[in-house]
């Protein structure tokens, strides 16, 4: 009866661990998801949202095609993520690689110059897309929080590090800036730096605001699944101000 009743128990005992593990491994989905559909659509939308003002103001042919244009890419990201595929590419992190992470805020009218220093080694890509990711989430904050402003983007590459910088030139007159977002802009590149060890800093860089990412090349296998949602601790969120 003693043996009965102990291994009753271990069978409970192993039906709630697995329970558990389901549930995390449910919530480490949605939290991939929730991940990629900020990471993919934020940028895309936030620039629609400006190229739908300027339209307003100035509904010229050019205008009207950007937002055309921003439809279907942003159909095209939705229909990648519910089909399971990665969110994002693989990008050797040069410098048309670069000119292409721009080319949806410039279309919204943010004046973005690019410059990269330096090669990405071939065998070590995973620092190169959590630095597209950062890029494209700075280009998306500086499009909400300071509208068409200049903003200058430099991603410098090492043998072991990579460092990527967006500086803009603060708050364009007549613009009115966000009150407040979520905060899952600068949670997601804080978590995402430091899936590899690395770092983002934020604040003010002047009259403007600087998104400064230091990513070690560290071949974390980050590229076939994203980590368990316990792994990472949550780092704090963006200024209200900015």
């Amino acid at each position: 009866m003693l043996q009965r009743r102990a291994a009753a128990a271990e069978a409970r005992r192993a039906a709630d661990r697995a329970a558990e593990r389901a549930l995390r491994e449910v919530r480490a989905q949605r939290l991939g998801l929730a991940r990629d559909l900020h990471d993919v659509l934020a940028h895309e939308l936030s620039a629609l949202v400006v190229t739908l003002h300027a339209a307003r103001l100035d509904p010229d042919p050019a205008t009207l095609a950007a937002i055309d244009e921003a439809g279907e890419r942003i159909a095209a990201a939705l229909a990648t993520l519910l089909e399971g595929a990665p969110g994002a590419a693989r990008p050797v992190l040069d410098a048309d690689a670069l000119e292409a992470l721009a080319g949806p805020a410039r279309g919204a009218g943010l004046p973005v110059t690019v410059e990269v220093v330096g090669t990405a080694p071939a065998d070590r890509p995973e620092a190169d897309v959590l630095a597209a990711r950062i890029v494209t989430e700075a280009l998306t904050n500086a499009l909400r929080h300071a509208g068409p402003t200049p903003t200058r983007v430099s991603v410098r590459h090492g043998d072991d590090v990579v460092t990527a910088e967006v500086v803009d030139d603060g708050v364009r007159p007549g613009h009115r800036p966000a009150r407040e977002g979520s905060g899952l802009g600068m949670m997601g590149m804080r978590e995402r730096a430091a899936l590899v060890g690395g770092t983002v800093e934020a604040g003010p860089c002047g009259p403007g605001w600087r998104v400064l990412a230091h990513l070690p090349r560290r071949p974390a296998g980050l590229l076939d699944a994203e980590p368990d949602a316990g792994s990472v601790e949550p780092a704090g969120s963006r200024s209200p101000s900015r």
